[in-house]
């Protein structure tokens, strides 16, 4: 098995490295980079036998985006060591640099915790250095990996029907978390909306998006934590400049209907976790007649401790209901899926590639550039300007 680096050894990066030892890699073949070097110092203390390093050394407070030491410390990293795979767990501001190193020194398959930038510019530079390199990136997109939406996915294909309608509540409560943020709209609220899009284009094509959103700025952040991050990387957003909850409305235009419409209300100052999804299909040969109401439920942990994801199913006709629950660890099931695809495996379809995982980070730039205007609505794609976003569940 071929060497594989991780780069952010936060709490993600933790996670990814236990999901690599149970799917098979030893320590030895496992590289480990992070700028804090109190990260590093507890993955090296947990996990004697991985190489841990820092970005710059003794330079720890330099901001490695800035600094041609970071570029040597990372071509150092590689040398004559082939690592052609990685994953990247740092903060969000800094993942087009990162990537953009990475496939630079041969890295060929990458996968990034979402989002891939924090605008439209990061995700350019990425798209630039892939275009140069030849390296693949995905993007973790978790929620492509549930059963329930498997299942969901599956009857419509077989039962020839399309999305018209839908909704998302998405949410936690984030007050004082130690972990830094770049906001809801960034980080939360893409989660729901990746799904409608998924299923959006089911037994049809989309053809434009338009947004209108407006954005909160409550105080949730840990100050402290956020001011690290930014002294570490100086992209990352200042506590008071990050948005706490977003409200949304996208509407989407298909070959089949008009304007598909949605609801999205993200938050990450919700009491509770939320993280549910509403659909309306109808009929792909009369999109004006409607069959079933889908909800579904994300991340409920059960009375045992287990995680499962809880599909509702109600049948217009008759009102009749049918509920299906199902464990799942898809933060494993896309590890491996991504694994595969590295080892020279098929993609797995519910794997979020760049070209997919651009629309979110042009869904999320767009809602920013409508709240800045007072709501206006704004255009997030249009097929006359980039070739069709297809969505294969």
């Amino acid at each position: 098995m071929k060497k594989i680096i991780i780069v952010g050894l936060g709490q993600m990066g933790l996670v990814y490295l236990k999901n690599l030892l149970t799917l098979g890699y030893q320590e030895s073949e496992i590289v480990g980079i992070d700028i804090d070097s109190a990260k590093t110092k507890t993955i090296k203390e947990q996990f004697p036998g991985i190489t841990v390093l820092n970005h710059l050394g003794e330079q720890i407070n330099v901001s490695p985006y800035a600094d041609d030491a970071y570029e040597a410390v990372f071509a150092s990293v590689f040398a004559g060591e082939g690592i052609s795979t990685a994953i990247v767990c740092t903060n969000t501001p800094s993942h087009h640099r990162v990537i953009a190193d990475l496939a630079d020194n041969g890295v060929k398959h990458i996968f990034c915790e979402k989002p891939l930038g924090m605008n439209i510019e990061a995700a350019n530079i990425i798209r630039d250095a892939i275009a140069r390199t030849g390296t693949k990136v995905y993007a973790a997109f978790l929620i492509n990996f549930s059963p329930v939406l498997a299942d969901l996915t599956e009857l419509m294909k077989n039962e020839n029907l399309i999305l018209t309608e839908g909704h998302v509540v998405w949410g936690k409560n984030r007050f004082g978390n130690n972990r830094p943020t770049p906001g809801d709209l960034e980080d939360e609220s893409v989660h729901g909306v990746g799904v409608l899009h998924m299923l959006a284009g089911i037994n049809q094509t989309i053809q434009g998006i338009n947004v209108s959103g407006r954005l909160t700025f409550s105080k949730y952040v840990d100050e402290v934590v956020q001011a690290k991050a930014q002294a570490l990387d100086p992209t990352f957003p200042a506590a008071d400049a990050v948005n706490s909850s977003s409200m949304i409305i996208e509407q989407v235009v298909t070959d089949r209907c008009e304007c598909l419409t949605f609801g999205i209300h993200s938050s990450y100052i919700m009491g509770v976790q939320r993280r549910e999804v509403g659909v309306l299909l109808c009929s792909a040969d009369d999109p004006r007649k409607p069959v079933y109401y889908a909800g579904m439920e994300f991340d409920i942990r059960t009375a045992d401790g287990k995680i499962s994801d809880r599909l509702t199913l109600t049948k217009i006709e008759n009102n009749s209901v049918e509920v299906t629950e199902k464990a799942c660890n898809k933060i494993m099931e896309e590890t491996r899926a991504f694994l595969a695809v590295a080892d020279g495996q098929a993609k797995d379809p519910r794997s979020t590639d760049f070209a997919e995982a651009l629309m979110a980070v042009r869904f999320s730039d767009s809602v920013l550039r409508s709240h800045m205007n007072g709501g206006d609505v704004v255009e997030v794609y249009n097929m006359t300007d980039a070739k069709p976003l297809l969505k294969v569940a």
